[in-house]
């Protein structure tokens, strides 16, 4: 015997069917998990963004209504769907600015190098995030970076363990950054914050595609300053490039460049890796003086070995990669 359903059921199915169509119809992911952001409203920890019809010849966005969208990188939740019966289609636009600091064991001074570039930061833009990958510290950074992502609403903290090298950090934060400009600096106070705010702001006027700092005034010592310029020689002489200080952070780039570079380094070697991945792809490196200041605490990670490791790594990439 056949038993006609109610309406109620047959209206959420209904529904249900045209919201499941809509996604299909606008090319969103379906798939969105782990939701989160640091602006605007939250649910589940998702960054809402609003999403307005975009201009393209095969659309009608006349009268079509904004969409609000939680984004977690490419995935993309969409609630609220209002689709008028003119053909419509939306873009979305992602966070436009996205700071990775990797930081191992660096409780003494993080918490001021998180302020410093939060504060300068806010003087050029409003919409970005720091990302603070704590990369299997041992020391109290997790407490303090606990404590200050509860105050800070630009500030997300991603922590691995076990330790996964300098470059394993910066690949983890890049993984969960949402800018679409990203970049990363270091975390032992060496960078003015200043100097980070005014190379973001050169990429955005002149809209550069990859920028990176060059030291022009060190204060790190004389030892560090000839290893320096020796691997800038070697890396010269290889490379056929007048690019200098190719170790330099900050290192700021198109998400687009990032996500066709395929970066792999998990050692200090990812600094020069994304040079020379930028020369092979013909991308012009930017360049950007800044200041590099002595380390207040603690001691480098830089020793004889990561030396030796970083020029084995460039007659790899010369002559075999």
């Amino acid at each position: 015997m056949f038993v006609r359903p109610p309406a109620c059921f047959v209206r959420r199915v209904f529904l249900i069917q045209q919201f499941l169509h809509a996604l299909h119809f606008t090319g969103v992911i379906q798939n969105a998990p782990a939701l989160r952001g640091m602006n605007g409203h939250s649910y589940m920890g998702a960054r809402w963004r609003t999403l307005l019809p975009e201009k393209h010849p095969r659309c009608r966005p006349r009268n079509a209504p904004p969409v609000m969208a939680g984004i977690d990188g490419r995935h993309v939740l969409l609630l609220h769907v209002f689709f008028p019966k003119d053909r419509v289609c939306y873009s979305m636009s992602l966070m436009r600015f996205s700071i990775i600091i990797p930081a191992y064991n660096e409780g003494a001074h993080i918490e001021r190098v998180v302020r410093d570039i939060d504060q300068e930061l806010q003087k050029v833009e409003s919409d970005f995030e720091i990302i603070v990958v704590d990369n299997g510290s041992s020391d109290k950074s997790p407490e303090v970076l606990e404590t200050l992502q509860k105050e800070m609403s630009h500030l997300h903290v991603h922590r691995v363990v076990p330790n996964r090298g300098y470059g394993g950090g910066i690949l983890a934060g890049l993984s969960v950054a949402h800018g679409d400009v990203v970049g990363w600096t270091d975390g032992d106070g060496q960078v003015r914050a200043e100097d980070l705010g005014g190379m973001y702001e050169k990429m955005r006027q002149e809209n550069l595609v990859f920028l990176k700092a060059r030291r022009v005034t060190r204060h790190d010592g004389l030892f560090r300053i000839i290893q320096s310029n020796i691997f800038n020689l070697i890396f010269h002489i290889l490379f056929f490039t007048l690019v200098n200080d190719v170790n330099a952070k900050p290192k700021l780039f198109q998400r687009s460049f990032y996500e066709n570079t395929g970066l792999v380094s998990t050692d200090m070697f990812i600094d020069a890796e994304i040079v020379i991945k930028a020369l092979r792809s013909g991308v012009q490196v930017g360049e950007y003086p800044i200041v590099f200041e002595s380390r207040k605490d603690g001691a480098s990670k830089i020793g004889i070995g990561a030396g030796i490791e970083f020029i084995k790594n460039l007659l790899l990439y010369r002559f075999i990669k």
